[in-house]
């Protein structure tokens, strides 16, 4: 919690290898996830987690690729085994020095071909 209250919430997330929509397509997640932050029984915020460009699935700009600052799907490379970072925020909603809880509870989230 920063001085001004505000709760920043991090987690990784990993889906599984064998998802598949249409019964046979592989598929990963995207959307997002609320962090619900409760002091005791009481929801004092929401911090919305949105996943990365690609989802659930880890990716990395290709080094030399990066190095000629070229962005193409050719220079992306996935690791579909790492867990992505989902990072949220609560404005103002708590108080420094305080200890909260976060559930995590699904936002609007769906699967998409990989």
């Amino acid at each position: 919690v920063s001085k001004t209250g505000s709760i920043v919430i991090s987690t990784e997330v990993t889906a599984d290898n064998k998802l598949t929509i249409f019964d046979h397509l592989p598929a990963f997640i995207d959307g997002y996830v609320n962090a619900e932050i409760y002091d005791g029984e009481k929801k004092i915020g929401t911090a919305k987690m949105i996943f990365p460009a690609l989802g659930s699935m880890f990716y990395y700009l290709d080094e030399k690729r990066a190095r000629d600052g070229f962005l193409s799907i050719n220079g992306i490379k996935k690791d579909s085994q790492k867990p992505v970072k989902l990072e949220g925020i609560c404005l103002f909603c708590g108080e420094p020095s305080h200890k909260y809880t976060v559930k995590f509870v699904p936002g609007d989230l769906w699967a998409m071909e990989k």
